[in-house]
């Protein structure tokens, strides 16, 4: 998983875990962590000083990068538009599950239409609930079912 390609890294993973999308759809609330360290620019010098103290880290981010990057060229066009997929049912997702979280729910129909403006894919009630488990519950849930894909698979 690298952070900076989040979208990217979770369509490969749901691939070589037979997941779907719902399973690996994810929204931030929005919220910023303060802290108490100024910010202070990184100049050239501190930045060569960092990337010597984490030298492990560095090695290990490049070799997972390349490792990334190989697999999407490897999967192609159809794999963005794969992301491309995802990213619209993320935003489709966080959209309504943030409107129904804050109470302002629009008309939603359980017969398979898009809600609203027709645009947004129809959102499965229960992904809401999904997205809202804490991590460790959701964990629990997520270890039990590889099982369950095995015995599909065979």
């Amino acid at each position: 998983m690298i952070a900076e390609y989040m979208d990217e890294s979770l369509v490969l993973l749901k691939r070589q875990m037979c997941w779907t999308l719902d399973d690996i759809v994810y929204f931030e609330p929005g919220f910023q962590v303060k802290t108490d360290v100024p910010d202070h620019p990184t100049t050239d010098i501190r930045h060569a000083q960092l990337r010597k103290w984490n030298n492990v880290d560095v090695i290990l981010y490049q070799h997972f990068s390349k490792v990334l990057w190989k697999r999407i060229h490897e999967l192609g066009p159809v794999f963005q538009e794969e992301v491309a997929e995802f990213r619209r049912k993320n935003a489709a997702v966080r959209g309504y599950c943030l409107r129904e979280r804050d109470g302002r729910r629009r008309r939603h129909r359980d017969d398979g239409e898009p809600a609203g403006d027709g645009r947004a894919p129809p959102v499965d009630s229960q992904l809401c609930e999904k997205i809202d488990t804490p991590v460790s519950e959701y964990s629990n849930l997520l270890r039990s079912r590889p099982d369950h894909y095995l015995r599909n698979e065979l």
